[in-house]
């Protein structure tokens, strides 16, 4: 079975899956360490489910690149694409968190599914497009079709 061959498709397919689920679910929520501390009464971005304008600045560049990786006819332009994707979809959360004063691994508002899921997908595509990539460069090239000589004795 060729399931292998199509192996780089399958996880760039997940990864883009994870996000458009990570980017609509929340991305933080009060970390369950706190209990008993006073916890500020605001409402940051990517607290609720559902897309925000967040989940904008991470879909809206991820679906332009892919869609060019789509149509490109040179397999090398597209991989590259498609491993710049999951890139922006990888410095978009970490941003998140490095942006906010409030959210953070220790702090009062912790990452939480959307996040989690997001970074994920943008591994995957990382993954589907670097091992389709590699694929390329180390397949064997193929002969050139032409007349081939034949000698008389």
């Amino acid at each position: 079975m060729a399931l292998h061959k199509y192996a780089p498709s399958i996880i760039v397919g997940f990864g883009l899956t994870m996000i458009v689920i990570g980017t609509w679910l929340p991305w933080i929520r009060v970390n369950p360490n706190l209990a008993g501390e006073p916890i500020p009464d605001i409402l940051l971005p990517h607290m609720h489910i559902g897309f925000e304008w967040g989940s904008g600045l991470v879909i809206i560049p991820l679906a332009l690149l892919l869609s060019l990786a789509l149509f490109w006819s040179r397999p090398v332009q597209r991989q590259l694409l498609i491993i710049g994707a999951g890139m922006w979809a990888l410095i978009m959360p970490l941003n998140y968190l490095r942006e906010l004063s409030l959210v953070g691994f220790q702090s009062t508002f912790v990452p939480w599914i959307g996040w989690y899921l997001t970074v994920a997908g943008g591994l995957l595509l990382l993954v589907g497009g670097g091992t389709a990539l590699w694929r390329f460069r180390n397949q064997p090239s193929k002969p050139t079709t032409g007349a081939v000589e034949h000698s008389s004795s």
